[in-house]
This record gives C-alpha cells, sequence and structure tokens, in this order.
C-alpha cells in the first residue's frame, strides 16, 4: 500500500513555482526545488513525473492564483470602464517591487525556445482566457455606451494584451509606478 503523501500539494506547487519565477525552468535544479519544496528528489518524481511536470503544475497554479486574485476584477456590478482600470492598476502596483520577477508567464515565454509547442499551447490557451474576460467586459462598455460603438473589440482587446505583456516586460526594468505609468 502507497504511503499517503505528508504535505499540501498547494504549498508545494506555490514553492516550486517561486523558485521556477526567480531563477527560470533553466536556472532551476533540482535540488532548489527540494530545498524549496522540503520534498525529497524521489517525491517529487513520484508526484510530478520530472522536473518538467512540476513547472508545467506550477505554471498552471500560477495562473490560477491569477484567476482568483486578478481576473476577478474584470468580473461583477462595476461599471466597464472602472473594472479595467482597477485590474490595470492592480498589475501596475504589483509590478513596484524591487525583485523586479515580472510575470511568470512572460518569463517562460522568453526563456523557453520557440519549438517547445506544449509549453506555447499551455500559456497561449492562458492567454486566450484572458482575452475572452476583457472582450466581455468590452462588449458591456460599448453596449453601456463607455467606449464608441464602433471599436472592433476583438481587436482591441489583443491589444491591451499586447499592451499588459508589454508592460510586464518593461517592469523588469523600472521599479516605480511613476516610470510604467509615463
Amino acid at each position: 500500500m502507497a504511503r499517503p503523501y505528508s504535505y499540501e500539494r498547494t504549498t508545494v506547487l506555490t514553492d516550486a513555482m517561486k523558485v521556477f519565477w526567480r531563477k527560470g525552468y533553466n536556472g532551476a535544479s533540482i535540488s532548489d526545488l527540494t530545498e524549496a519544496t522540503g520534498l525529497q528528489r524521489g517525491s517529487i518524481y513520484a508526484e510530478f513525473k520530472s522536473k518538467r511536470g512540476l513547472f508545467e503544475q506550477s505554471l498552471e497554479h500560477y495562473f490560477a492564483d491569477l484567476k482568483e486574485r486578478r481576473f476577478s476584477l474584470l468580473e461583477g456590478k462595476k461599471p466597464p470602464i472602472e473594472k479595467l482600470r482597477k485590474f490595470f492598476g492592480d498589475i501596475l502596483d504589483d509590478h513596484c517591487d524591487k525583485q523586479q520577477a515580472g510575470c511568470l508567464l512572460v518569463n517562460t515565454l522568453l526563456e523557453l525556445p520557440p519549438d517547445d509547442q506544449d509549453i506555447i499551447a499551455k500559456v497561449s490557451a492562458m492567454f486566450k482566457e484572458l482575452q475572452i474576460l476583457i472582450e466581455n467586459v468590452l462588449s458591456e462598455a460599448k453596449i453601456k455606451k463607455q467606449i464608441r460603438t464602433d471599436i472592433n473589440i476583438q481587436s482591441l482587446a489583443k491589444h491591451l494584451i499586447i499592451f499588459l505583456y508589454g508592460l510586464r516586460v518593461y517592469s523588469k526594468t523600472k521599479t516605480s509606478r511613476a516610470e510604467r505609468e509615463h
């Protein structure tokens, strides 16, 4: 009979995610991951099959956290433009740190080779989910005449996504909100 796990999976994924975020996939060693998570090498392989498996699940954990903390700002009863301002303002505030860690999704795309289609597909699906949320808010703004009615919602949402992830790359070089806003 298999021994029961003696760790909290969410905590392990959070700790591993922080290592990947700080060091990148290639820079994170199994030793770094065992030290951060408190798991033995064998436990990591038993649970996640490989460093890559742990990395992929850490990305999914990161995205789930983003959805809970940040995407929820795009939902609710507030006026659409107010939701968008809060969403982007929260991102600006979040990236005003000394670590200049940026976004784990963006860091991953910048680090991994362009032929890593599995990761690119996962991150693309995550970006698409955000784009759909933004499209919904923009559609609501259009209906409430908070934006021009002739605006192409899909195009504007894509531009906002490009801005958002460009901002996340730029955030790695600037630490103050004032520098990012100008």
